[in-house]
């Protein structure tokens, strides 16, 4: 949930101007000597005193926060996916300078099951990059000296890769975050290495067991030589600790060990156990709820490992990941834990009943990256949401429920809004090829002139009171017999708009069912197997899903959206339809087996920041082919290919940007959650 309540935020400083040294000679009468007094108190006429002091002014970032703690009010930039931070002018207030405080957090490792009686390590969690006090490694703060574009990356989480189908498996270590000057380059300034991979049977030892915090050690080869080590960033600002070993594996019972974190090690302190990770209270207040804070998990934990598998064949439960990361003490008897997107925690280690082929894995938590700075002062009307605030404009930001409320006592006239469905989740495929269509992207809905009617609206007047605000959740993963679940619906200011189409999957059981009707808004069935969205102002639809009989189009278009990809609609071309995005469809599958692209997603700037929304989840395909999100990524989820990859995870979409999830193998990639913006003049 996002800290709901009133925040203090940026405004221009008044305080004494310069008073300077009057030019030439002041002369020597009592009159002279009170007129250049009086002067000098009533402003400085003599010598133009300038603007007043400003804080640090800078764009980016998909939430911005304002909040005030033991009286100084900070600003907080959240990137979840990967974007630009712009500064615009440097601070010349001396109470506040130019330094920044950031958390760089890379993404989880990944993990995989293994087959017979050996059980896998647990991924590590991503690399942690902090000045912040509650890390024991902490950094000095981050010096903002020029005006300009600093690059953010935001490193994904780790997957698993299968070699050759049903059988040799190995995890995949997480992708780096990085924090940067862009005329710098990578490597000259904030680096967070991702996690190490959980360690496999076949696949022992690999390189991807070390990074940011090292992945667990599996029980084919046991032994300290098989635990991932945490390793030094390339960045070379000291010290150089990003987290914590992985665990070694336990050879009395065959449990695999725990991956390790950003607090501590693999295995600590039970056998098994992820290590875990760090609470850093930077995007939000420290006095927000722990079980209300909305970003990292646990109660604000990033980069914690995750628990390895426990018993391989018994049933049994396993390992918990430590706080921040994968992994559950429940029992769970096909897939591992993946870690919370936007934390960096490692994937926990999936059960293996020692009968079912390795086809379910564990995937990493993608990464994150958050700067802030003091600023001044100003007033928001309303409260609810994250709240933030430009020179002309009072911004609203809702990445989860709850209500807008005008406080001021009076309608709030000439309000912007931008509103977005949940994207839909990407549908599966088989044990040996990837045929999964994209999910489609949620509706948009926006005052923003770059959108186009009729999902544009002009500005709106507010009534005084509260007025409830819904975001859609995104699509649930679609597996090889389930197409991707459909996006949620988003409400707000009384309009309630549409999430994304799921997309087609490989199967929907054998022999193959009657075909499922799509709503194509007039009433009319639609095309077979690949629902497209459904409502008076739905989103766009998902890609449709490799099928052996004839008749798998991708999704039909709602109003507020357009239309899925079509798939290859029998064997031996093995390939989805890539998702719709906001502004294009998606393509369909590419010849022969490449999975289609999603459709193109859309860039908004009613935040303040300009951030990319809405694109369509790309397709998987078994050979080369794009399988890619939509334009400008706009956190769309890519479907894997080529063929070796052929048991790679479909990429989940990015939390509230509305995109659709990748299509692909076994399981498809969940789509994007919603937002809702709602901006006024301060």
């Amino acid at each position: 949930m996002g800290y709901l309540g009133r925040r203090i935020g940026l405004s221009q400083d008044q305080g004494d101007s310069n008073p300077g040294a009057a030019g030439g000679a002041v002369g020597g009468g009592l009159l002279d000597l009170f007129a250049h007094g009086y002067f000098e108190r009533q402003g400085d006429l003599y010598n133009d005193p300038g603007a007043a002091p400003s804080a640090l002014t800078a764009t980016g970032g998909q939430v911005i926060n304002e909040y005030t703690v033991s009286g100084d009010t900070y600003r907080a930039h959240i990137f979840q996916s990967s974007g630009t931070f712009d500064v615009t002018a440097l601070s010349t207030d001396p109470a506040l300078s130019n330094n920044i405080d950031y958390l760089v957090v890379g993404g989880g490792g990944g993990t995989a099951a293994l087959h017979s009686t050996n059980a896998s390590g647990g991924g590590g969690g991503g690399g942690l990059r902090t000045n912040m006090p509650a890390c024991p490694y902490a950094q000095a703060a981050y010096p903002i000296t020029s005006i300009g574009a600093y690059t953010v990356t935001v490193g994904g989480g780790g997957s698993y890769t299968r070699e050759n189908p049903g059988t040799q498996n190995r995890a995949t270590g997480g992708s780096a975050s990085e924090f940067y000057f862009t005329p710098g380059g990578t490597g000259s300034g904030i680096y967070a290495s991702g996690g190490g991979a959980g360690q496999t049977r076949e696949w022992s030892p690999t390189s991807d067991a070390v990074g940011g915090s090292g992945g667990g050690d599996d029980t084919y080869s046991p032994g300290p030589n098989y635990t991932g080590l945490t390793v030094a960033s390339p960045d070379g600002r000291s010290p150089t600790t990003q987290g914590f070993p992985g665990g070694e594996a336990s050879t009395p019972n065959n449990g695999g060990g725990g991956g390790g974190g950003a607090g501590q090690a693999g295995n600590t302190p039970t056998q098994g156990d992820g290590g875990d990770g760090l609470q850093i209270l930077i995007a939000e207040p420290p006095a927000t709820p722990a079980p209300t804070r909305y970003f990292g998990a646990d109660g604000g934990y990033f980069a914690g490992g995750g628990g390895g598998e426990y018993y391989p064949g018994t049933g049994s439960p396993g390992h918990p990941g430590g706080l921040g990361g994968g992994g559950s003490a429940a029992a769970r008897t096909t897939a591992g834990v993946r870690g919370k997107r936007n934390t960096g925690g490692g994937a926990g280690a999936s059960k293996n009943d020692g009968v079912t082929p390795a086809v379910i894995r564990g995937d990493g938590g993608s990464g994150i990256v958050i700067v802030r700075y003091k600023v001044n002062v100003k007033t928001a009307k309303a409260t609810g949401g994250f709240i933030s605030f430009t020179d002309s404009k009072t911004i609203h930001t809702f990445t989860a429920s709850g209500d807008f409320d005008n406080t001021s006592g009076s309608a709030i006239t000439n309000a912007e809004f931008l509103f977005v469905a949940g994207g839909g989740g990407g549908g599966g495929g088989t044990d040996n090829d990837i045929e999964g269509g994209g999910g489609g992207a949620g509706a948009v809905y926006s005052t923003d002139p770059a959108v186009p009617s009729p999902q544009r609206q002009s500005t709106v007047t507010i009534a005084t009171g509260p007025s409830t605000v819904t975001i859609g959740a995104g699509g649930a993963q679609g597996t090889n017999t389930t197409l991707g679940g459909n996006g949620g619906v988003t409400t707000a200011l009384g309009v309630t708009i549409g999430g994304g189409g799921g997309g087609g999957c490989r199967n929907a059981g054998y022999p193959h069912p009657a075909p499922i009707p799509s709503n194509n808004n007039s009433g009319v069935p639609g095309p077979a197997a690949c629902p497209g969205p459904v409502g008076p102002l739905a989103g766009s639809g998902g890609g449709g899903g490799q099928r052996d009989v004839p008749g798998d189009n991708g999704g039909t278009a709602g109003p507020l959206g357009t239309a899925g990809g079509s798939a290859a609609l029998s064997a031996p071309a093995i390939a989805g339809g890539g998702g719709g995005g906001f502004t294009t469809a998606g393509s369909d599958f590419n010849p022969p087996n490449g999975g289609g692209a999603g459709g193109n997603g859309i860039t908004l700037t009613v935040s303040g920041s300009p951030s990319a929304y809405a694109g369509g989840g790309g397709g998987g395909g078994s050979s080369p082919g794009p399988g890619a999100g939509g334009s400008g990524n706009a956190g769309a989820g890519a479907g894997p290919s080529p063929a070796q990859l052929a048991g790679r995870g479909a990429k989940f979409a990015a939390l509230n940007t509305g995109s659709g999830g990748g299509g692909g193998g076994e399981i498809g990639g969940a789509g994007g959650s919603g937002i809702v913006i709602i901006a006024y003049p301060t």
